[in-house]
């Protein structure tokens, strides 16, 4: 099977006043759970690499790509040489790399009591504002491979981020759904190269959170059975 590469799927409203759309949007859909490790499985995960790669990502859900399937991808292998982030130099510390992994039927085990504030952008936002967002300083993880064999961990920093930014996704939400902060591109990387915002800083009580309404501990069914 070749690895085309797919169109990513945009939020179609950035209306602050509307945010969450409706289940019949497929990035706001229910995910699955995957049960068959096959072909077809290995298909999508070809297909949502090659999409991703394309579009210059670091990270990559299903529901981007229009599957409702319970499976991301993170790449972040040479943060200072990405378009995106080579003028962060002053983060080096948190811009570690990240390597290229796919998670599939994943849920978080353990969290920091810390957070920290990102400015997050999305392939599936193009045309949105960035949002101030906070996320866990780190996180422990259950998910399978593409051999559906179980497999554990503990992230941090850059890693952490985008693990809960993908996880935002399989939830049905999006960073644009979680904060209320939100800044066009350029006039936020001017404010940062003058020193006047920082990327990353410490998450104080009053910062909307990504993962708001997820209750650490729980499987995505055990989520949705309790939203139902």
């Amino acid at each position: 099977m070749s690895s085309s590469v797919l169109p990513i799927l945009q939020r179609p409203d950035r209306n602050p006043a509307a945010k969450r759309l409706t289940d019949a949007h497929p990035l706001y859909r229910p995910v699955e759970l995957v049960t068959q490790f096959d072909d077809t499985l290995r298909h999508l995960v070809d297909q949502m690499d090659a999409s991703m790669m394309a579009a210059k990502g670091i990270g990559i859900a299903a529901p981007q790509v229009g599957s409702s399937t319970a499976v991301f991808i993170l790449d972040f292998p040479d943060p200072l040489n990405h378009p995106r982030y080579k003028r962060m130099t002053q983060y080096a510390h948190r811009l570690q790399p990240v390597e290229k992994r796919v998670y599939i039927n994943p849920y978080i085990t353990l969290v920091s009591l810390e957070t920290v504030t990102f400015w997050h952008a999305c392939l599936s936002g193009q045309a949105l504002p960035r949002g101030k967002v906070a996320s866990y300083e780190w996180i422990e993880f259950v998910a399978q491979d593409m051999e559906g064999r179980p497999f554990s961990g503990r992230l941090e920093n850059m890693a952490a981020i985008i693990f809960q930014h993908e996880f935002c996704h399989l939830l049905g939400l999006m960073y644009y759904d979680q904060t209320s902060v939100l800044m066009e591109t350029e006039p936020l990387f001017a404010a940062v190269d003058a020193g006047e915002i920082e990327v990353f800083a410490t998450g104080t009580p009053e910062d909307s959170h990504l993962l708001r309404g997820y209750h650490v501990g729980e499987t995505l069914l055990e989520y949705q059975a309790r939203l139902a």
